[in-house]
């Protein structure tokens, strides 16, 4: 299965890619900036429940939002 990180080194993957993420949006706590982009997604993709997000996905997601942001804020 791709969409989820399965070995220590894909975990790895997924957590680099998370903390990028939250280190562009700074002021965000974690919890805040993943229920953000979840609701945005949801809104703009009818994403369903955090629960069933795969790994991967939620990164993408992340990463679109954050972009989305900067874009907003710039």
């Amino acid at each position: 299965m791709k969409d989820r990180a399965l070995t220590e080194e894909q975990k790895k993957e997924v957590l680099a890619k998370l903390l990028e993420c939250w280190m562009q949006c700074p002021e965000m706590r974690l919890g805040q900036l993943i229920e953000n982009a979840r609701i945005w997604h949801r809104i703009n993709d009818e994403s369903p429940d955090l629960f069933y997000i795969e790994d991967y996905k939620l990164v993408n997601i992340l990463g679109r939002f954050i972009k989305m942001v900067i874009k907003k804020t710039s």
